[in-house]
């Protein structure tokens, strides 16, 4: 009996995390398909007896919305992809054995320590002087070296350190230097570990708020939390209805992208961060 209550208790507070998690995205999603009128209406309706697609069709039909979902999908795929190739090159560096490995490491780890609102300031200092405020660049190179290049590179660093060793001296009995190696063995290898960094990096970029405010300063070039921020307009004109279906769209490519890659995902996170 008393095992089976600890069972019972144990359901029930997974029962209520899960519902603690689940709930506000329902109410997300349920409220961006409600009219104005219903949303504020009380008591609050769980389950929608008016269903309306005019604020999606508000967004699509702005060109304004629209240009800031291309921005956030734009800027966050081509930090992956940046990430991605970086970290997968100095993951197997640090592989290798030379001079300096560990205070280099050390330095190239640092910015995980540091709070990323703390180097918002010189950064903005930094892309000012270059001429890059208001460019591309400049969130992808932001975002890149701040976060998420550290964390790539110690999880690849981690996925190559847990190769057999056994490969690659077999490999250099075959006459294979150290970049054939890493292209035929450890590249291949890695893929579960590399599509995690992928994962980790689009996620960290698509929802990135405060650089993309502060490097941006032209409407043309916002990104898509910014559009959220800016949708809300108290204390007149609060439309819920937009703005939850702005947070809904924004739900979907991070939902989609891990839905397909959640069996590298998994992976990845266990054969990349193992030994860390």
């Amino acid at each position: 009996m008393r095992r089976r209550a600890e069972k019972a208790l144990i359901y029930c507070l997974n029962i209520i995390v899960v519902a603690m998690i689940i709930l506000p995205f329902y109410w997300t999603v349920v409220t961006s398909l409600l009219p104005n009128s219903d949303i504020i209406s009380y008591p609050p309706k769980l389950i929608p007896m008016r269903i309306t697609l005019s604020n999606y069709l508000e967004i699509f039909g702005d060109k304004e919305y629209r240009r800031m979902i291309v921005n956030s999908l734009l800027v966050a795929s081509c930090t992956s992809l940046l990430v991605c190739a970086i970290s997968s090159l100095a993951g197997y560096a640090f592989t290798l054995n030379f001079k300096g490995k560990e205070l280099l490491f050390f330095v190239l780890m640092a910015p995980m320590m540091i709070p990323y609102q703390v180097l918002i300031t010189p950064l903005f200092v930094e892309m000012r002087s270059l001429g890059l405020i208001n460019t591309y660049l400049a969130l992808i190179l932001a975002y890149s070296s701040n976060y998420s290049l550290p964390l790539g590179i110690l999880i690849m660093k981690n996925m190559y350190s847990s190769i057999p060793s056994e490969l690659k001296e077999a490999a250099k009995v075959d006459g294979c230097g150290d970049v054939k190696i890493f292209y035929k063995i450890a590249l291949p290898l890695s893929v579960y570990a590399l599509a995690t960094v992928g994962i980790f990096t689009f996620i960290w970029s698509w929802n990135e708020f405060l650089m993309a405010l502060i490097f941006m300063t032209r409407e043309e070039m916002y990104t898509l939390p910014i559009g959220v921020a800016l949708s809300y307009q108290p204390p007149f004109s609060i439309y819920w209805g937009k703005i939850n279906a702005l947070v809904t769209i924004s739900y979907v490519p991070v939902l989609l992208l891990f839905a397909l890659s959640q069996k590298y995902f998994m992976k990845g996170i266990v054969s990349g961060g193992i030994r860390g």
